[in-house]
This record gives structure tokens, C-alpha cells and sequence, in this order.
């Protein structure tokens, strides 16, 4: 059953828990998100070649993931942002919200008025108290919030 055929989704998430942030991106594809840049399908990549940690990665690989992650925040309607499982941000998922944030306060019409959401307990970072930014527990929540606004 599809119930958000428009929404372009980037799902943020520390990349150290894939596993979870892949459980996450099949739920939510299951109800027609459609994700603009699946950017996890790159860290199982890096993972196979032995890259463990964004140390392990070359620099041209990384800066084409910068590049692909920053094109799937702009074409998003709706930014959803996982906390680390035991609270608090990854470097990466904190820089993600703090653009995601920055594109929703932009007075550039396409981005203007971007979604943006974090599931699960941010441990005081600084973007969550932010007017843009919706601090949900579950991800339910967050769909049944997005239902509403539809």
C-alpha cells in the first residue's frame, strides 16, 4: 500500500549502525517513500572493499559521497534523522541536519519549508532545538505526523 507517492525521503543515520538505518529505509520504503540518495547501498560498498571507518575511505570516494549525499538533502521534501541507538548524533547525521536545517530556513522556493525530523533521543544537540526540526520517538510517529500535514 502506497500512502506517500510524492515524498522524496533522505534518511540520515550513523553509518556505524547500517543494519538499523537499512530496517529503517525498508520500512519506509514499504509505504511509498522514495529516497533520494540511498546512501547507505555506499557504505555496504565501502565495508566490501574493507573501508571500516571514514578514515579507511580515499579521499575521491569521500568527496563523491559529500557530493551525493548534499544533492539527495536538496531534492528531499522531508529529512528524517536517526539518533545514534544509544542517543546523541553521529558527526556525520549532526552535519546532515545542520544543511537539512539551513535548506529549510533558505528563501530559495525549492527548498523552502523542508521537513525535517529526528527520531530517538539527539542528547541536547544544538540543530534539534531548532523550530525546523520535529524531535519524534518512533518512526510511527513521524509517519503519522507526515499523514497529518498531507
Amino acid at each position: 500500500m502506497i500512502l506517500y507517492p510524492t515524498q522524496k525521503l533522505y534518511l540520515a543515520g550513523p553509518a556505524a549502525e547500517v543494519e538499523r538505518v537499512i530496517g529503517f529505509a525498508i520500512h519506509l520504503e514499504s509505504l511509498g517513500f522514495v529516497f533520494t540518495m540511498p546512501w547507505w547501498e555506499r557504505v555496504l560498498e565501502e565495508r566490501g572493499k574493507g573501508w571500516n571507518t571514514d578514515a579507511d575511505v580515499p579521499h575521491e570516494y569521500m568527496s563523491e559521497n559529500c557530493l551525493m549525499n548534499r544533492r539527495g538533502l536538496d531534492l528531499a521534501d522531508v529529512v528524517i534523522a536517526l539518533a545514534r541507538s544509544n542517543g546523541g548524533m553521529s558527526a556525520g547525521t549532526a552535519g546532515e541536519v545542520a544543511y537539512a536545517v539551513a535548506l529549510h530556513h533558505t528563501e530559495r522556493i525549492e527548498c523552502m519549508r523542508k521537513q525535517v525530523f529526528i527520531i530517538g533521543n539527539p542528547l541536547g544537540f544544538v540543530w534539534s532545538f531548532d523550530p525546523a526540526v520535529t524531535v519524534m520517538p518512533t518512526v510511527s510517529a513521524v509517519v503519522e505526523q507526515l499523514s497529518r500535514r498531507a
